[in-house]
């Protein structure tokens, strides 16, 4: 009997560690005309192979298996403007301009509550300043009373500095509504910030997987976070006098950082727009998650 649960115990691991996206190493690509793209995929070619350019392309040079995908940041137009390269899992609709918000079209099913997404990079860029690959994951699940899918969680510490050899990375996964699970995820990658992209760097990426072990929060009960939602001001109250915040959108694009040794701080928050907003706090206790809303 003992024999029978360790075998049904082991076989749940392994299907619980197995639940990935499509092609989640780029082996499969899909080709003609000017479409070239991993399979199950969207890409920047969409737009720039009407320019005559591809900046999404397979390569040999992989992490594992035959092929990683390899993505450009490129000049485009007079005068020329640069454009970073991506992929995103699922149809991304509409394509054509590189805007950051249309990432939220993107995706596909996934029922499941990862903590981290975990893949391997290298990044090289040739740019006269300093340059970065960026990686993004947003969780989301319909909602039937807003008939829209909200986003239930997203990945955090998401750019990747350059390296000349593949590099193991992880995105971890910061869930903004508690107690709820997706149902669709998008996994995107840019071979600059799209944000504010610089032209010369070339991005490989392979061997997307999942890590669903540890734990989302590791909320400590000495750090008081209020009023909630807020207008103006948010207060910050921790029993630690070294630590420091960082802010996130709702997108995963850290909007505000600092470090402070004080027992209270209070952040202004009059010009940030209305929304959910994350805060992640560290200190030398431990780690504090929480959501808030900007009214």
């Amino acid at each position: 009997m003992k024999q029978v649960i360790l075998v049904c115990l082991l076989i749940g691991s392994f299907q619980l560690m197995g639940q990935n996206i499509g092609n989640s190493s780029f082996e499969d690509w899909t080709f003609g005309g000017v479409i070239q793209k991993p399979t199950g995929w969207s890409t920047s070619n969409e737009f720039t192979a009407l320019q005559g350019n591809y900046t999404v392309e397979p390569d040999s040079n992989s992490f594992a298996g035959l092929y990683s995908v390899h993505i450009k940041t490129i000049d485009i137009g007079t005068p020329a403007v640069p454009y970073p390269g991506y992929v995103v899992n699922g149809l991304l609709t509409p394509n054509g301009k590189n805007d950051f918000g249309k990432l939220s079209y993107a995706g596909e099913a996934f029922p499941y509550k990862p903590f981290k997404l975990i893949a391997y990079y290298k990044f090289t860029s040739n740019a006269p300043i300093e340059d970065w690959a960026y990686a993004y994951v947003l969780l989301k699940k319909y909602d039937i009373n807003s008939n829209t899918s909200i986003n239930i969680g997203f990945g955090s510490n998401t750019f990747l500095n350059p390296s000349p050899t593949f590099k193991y990375f992880e995105v971890p996964i910061s869930y903004m509504v508690q107690g709820v699970t997706p149902d669709s995820i998008v996994v995107a990658f840019f071979s600059s910030y799209p944000q504010s992209p610089i032209s010369g760097g070339e991005l490989w990426v392979d061997k997307i997987s999942f890590d669903y072990t540890g734990s989302i929060n590791e909320n400590k009960n000495d750090v008081k976070i209020y009023p909630n939602p807020v207008k103006d001001y948010l207060i910050i109250e921790s029993l630690s006098n070294d630590w420091e915040y960082n802010i996130y959108n709702i997108h995963g694009q850290k909007i505000r950082s600092a470090y402070t040794n004080d027992l209270k701080t209070s952040i202004d928050t009059k010009e940030m727009k209305k929304g959910i907003y994350l805060i992640m706090i560290n200190s030398p206790d431990g780690k504090f998650t929480q959501t808030f809303i900007k009214e």
